[in-house]
């Protein structure tokens, strides 16, 4: 994929393909987001906190809404997902069917991609700035997740664990401890998302891309990923200006996400 142009950038604060819960998080990017994201960052645990479950929109509307649009849908649909995420009781009164399909819809295009993954990375942000680090993934989104399109999702799922981790250095430097944590939250919810990716076509674009991101930093080659990926991501590095500091950071992190997976691999062959 082409990196972010500028409409884009000015849409979502310069994280339209990856992260635009990054972007909720930076200094004046307000400025840059349709008022249905900017609302995200203070939504919290409200749909687990409502009486009534949040009702899951039309497949048909999921899968042409544009990015604030998703953001707004994705409401419902992240609502859902966490109810049966934290054991809410609520959850058995959920229709699974329509709430896999609701999801595989969202993720099938990338403005729903994009507007699922701003819903899903900073709603679990609670109040008085503690962050949570939640439960195993749905399996209703882990299989949502392994129907999706590979070249819509895995970038998204790669970019969305590096960019929020220079973030959290930046923040760290200028000693802005809150969002540091906020960032550090984002990166290690969408560790997550990787993490518990079950095997197939998403999952291995996401290691292949993040084999080329991790290449790119260290100027080694694997002989696994082709080099106009590594090409990509040292134009994306270059692009947005991370220091040695951020890449080392980023590094670190690359390897222990494929350290897992490696490990996984390993316990699956016994």
């Amino acid at each position: 994929p082409e990196p972010p142009n500028n409409s884009e950038m000015k849409k979502i604060h310069a994280v339209a393909l990856a992260a635009a819960a990054l972007a909720l998080q930076l200094p004046g990017a307000g400025a840059f987001l349709p008022q249905a994201a900017r609302r995200v960052a203070r939504a919290g645990n409200a749909a687990l906190a409502a009486s009534a479950i949040p009702s899951i929109p039309d497949v048909a509307e999921l899968q042409k809404a544009d990015f604030a649009a998703s953001v707004e849908l994705a409401e419902a649909v992240c609502g859902q997902l966490r109810l049966i995420q934290v054991q809410d009781a609520k959850a058995e009164e959920l229709d699974l069917e329509k709430l896999k399909a609701a999801t595989v819809a969202m993720l099938s295009h990338a403005d729903g991609a994009r507007g699922f993954f701003v819903r899903w990375l900073t709603d679990s942000y609670i109040q008085d700035k503690v962050y949570v680090f939640d439960e195993t993934l749905p399996e209703v989104l882990t299989s949502a997740l392994q129907e999706a399109p590979a070249d819509v999702v895995a970038p998204l799922c790669v970019m969305n664990l590096i960019m929020p981790t220079g973030m959290a250095v930046a923040y760290e430097k200028k000693w802005d401890k809150d969002a540091a944590a906020a960032s550090a939250a984002t990166g290690t919810r969408a560790a997550q998302i990787i993490e518990e990716m079950k095997d197939g076509a998403v999952k291995d674009a996401c290691v292949g891309k993040m084999v080329a991101a991790l290449n790119a930093i260290t100027g080694t080659s694997s002989g696994e990923v082709e080099e106009d990926g590594v090409v990509f991501w040292e134009d994306f590095y270059k692009k947005w200006g991370y220091n040695p500091e951020q890449k080392e950071a980023i590094k670190n992190v690359l390897e222990d996400v494929l350290e897992l997976d490696d490990d996984d691999d390993d316990e699956s062959s016994e």
